[in-house]
């Protein structure tokens, strides 16, 4: 190879290395920016969940990716099984793990709920 063609060889490779290193940085950029946005909005849609389920009453405490609900009173047990499914249906996108009403329950006489999501986020 003429001390040309080495030149231009070596041109051709520095440009090529530095294209995909800007390639590189603008996917993960762009990765990063998508798993924030979707973090963003699995808090909000919790927070959503959680301000419907006010309305209902009862006591609501909610961990990053699960909603437990809490209502005393079993003498309203008819009332109490009709919000349960109230409450599973105004959270789209949640799902009722774990329900139990009376003396089964960590507080007694009560009626709990826990929600956790459809699909979790990374």
């Amino acid at each position: 190879m003429t001390p040309e063609q080495r030149r231009f060889s070596g041109i051709m490779l520095f440009t090529v290395g530095i294209i995909s290193l800007c390639m590189a940085g603008l996917v993960t950029g762009l990765n990063l920016s998508t798993r924030a946005d979707a973090a963003e909005r699995f808090v909000e849609e919790q927070r959503m969940c959680v301000a419907r389920l006010n309305v209902l009453g009862g006591t609501i405490s909610d961990l990053p990716g699960r909603i437990e609900w809490t209502k005393t009173g079993l003498e309203r047990a008819p009332a109490l099984l009709g919000e349960s499914s109230v409450a599973s249906v105004m959270c789209p996108g949640w799902t009722m793990t774990q329900a139990c009403v009376g003396m089964e329950c960590p507080v007694p006489n009560s009626m709990n709920i826990v929600l956790e999501p459809m699909n979790k986020p990374e």
